[in-house]
């Protein structure tokens, strides 16, 4: 990776191995040049100098770039709503949390969606509706049959906290379900708010050694999953 970044990015040689460096004569460096399609077919070595001002302007180019990829991987979408879904899995039961994150641009609407009164608080019974509407707008299945999902808890951060965008949402449910021992599938997918929605979706370790998960399929935008485990 590292290699393909100097050499397609900066179009500079990436960092010598040791025993490159032993084997290149003094004064001179290695420097590769690539392909566009970084097979290692196309790859090759060639001793060539390298002007000291042009190894200077890669490792400028090279900071430029480290800086800036931390602050774009971690900026939040301002017109998304993010909805992440977990499970965690027993033998009694299924337990559900959903933690959703309006960006900054769709928080006014995410807001007055669930204070219906308009109030500019949530209540607690404004709360546990749009919780209710959440899971109504979900497929829960386990072995193919659709199971409820109970809300036990509802929480909600301020709006200026949505409005700034870093506003979660914090959602709990529970199916009860009789754990037999064998193969089960679990089916799930987000219908909620897909005009704004972004997905991601994934299950817990369990807690219990006698649940293991065996397989997890996702779809491109994980608003579903098809989880299959076992119990022993």
């Amino acid at each position: 990776m590292i290699r393909w970044f100097f050499g397609n990015i900066l179009g500079q040689p990436p960092p010598l191995r040791a025993e490159e460096r032993r084997r290149a004569a003094p004064g001179w460096s290695v420097r590769r040049t690539f392909c566009r399609s970084d097979h290692p077919v196309c790859a090759f070595a060639s001793l060539r100098r390298i002007h000291p001002s042009s190894a200077r302007r890669g490792i400028f180019a090279a900071a430029v770039i480290l800086v800036a990829v931390p602050i774009a991987a971690s900026a939040h979408r301002l017109d998304e709503y993010l909805q992440a879904t977990r499970f965690a899995l027993a033998t009694d039961h299924i337990l559900v949390k959903i933690d959703l994150t309006p960006g900054a641009d769709v928080a006014p609407a995410i807001f007055a969606l669930i204070n219906t009164d308009h109030d500019g608080t949530i209540s607690a019974m404004e709360g546990k509706a749009y919780a209710k509407r959440l899971l109504d707008d979900c497929v829960f299945e386990v072995d193919g049959q659709p199971r409820r999902l109970e809300v036990i808890s509802a929480l909600f951060p301020p709006f200026e906290d949505m409005q700034d965008g870093v506003g979660i949402i914090r959602i709990q449910a529970r199916a009860p379900w009789r754990g037999n021992p064998g193969h089960h599938v679990l089916f799930f997918r987000n219908n909620h708010k897909t005009d704004l929605g972004a997905y991601l979706v994934n299950v817990l370790v369990p807690a219990s050694r006698a649940i293991e998960v065996t397989d997890q399929r996702r779809d491109f935008v994980q608003r579903e999953i098809r989880l299959d485990f076992n119990v022993r």
